[in-house]
């Protein structure tokens, strides 16, 4: 079973998201900031990250920043932000992010769409 780490401050959406990519076939676990996602990236393997981009304590630009910096991630990064900026957007894909998604244009089922077809792709 694939493991994601699934970062986002908004309670509604993260529980929704576990909920929905657990029936997919996923081991979720939560974080509510950059940070919280950081201490669980020490101590587990994750096959993807799925993080939003505006959180309190540490953004998800932040977070990429440090994990890639880390240089012991292999897995991949999903974007999910409420920001629809085409220059928001290409720092994240130039950073290396797998997907960048617009919450107000994609369902929970388009998501976990994507997710099955990023954690499944081969680098």
């Amino acid at each position: 079973m694939k493991n994601i780490l699934l970062v986002e401050d908004n309670e509604s959406l993260r529980i929704g998201l576990k909920e929905y990519l657990g029936r997919s076939g996923f081991n979720i676990h939560v974080a509510q900031n950059g940070q919280e996602a950081l201490d669980m990236l020490e101590k587990n393997n994750f096959d993807l990250i799925v993080t939003d981009l505006i959180m309190p304590v540490m953004s998800g630009d932040q977070l990429i920043d440090k994990v890639l910096a880390l240089n012991t991630f292999k897995g991949k990064i999903i974007l999910l932000s409420a920001l629809d900026s085409n220059v928001e957007i290409a720092d994240a894909l130039k950073k290396g992010v797998s997907q960048y998604l617009v919450k107000s244009k994609v369902s929970l089922k388009e998501i976990a769409a994507i997710v099955d077809q990023v954690i499944n792709r081969n680098h």
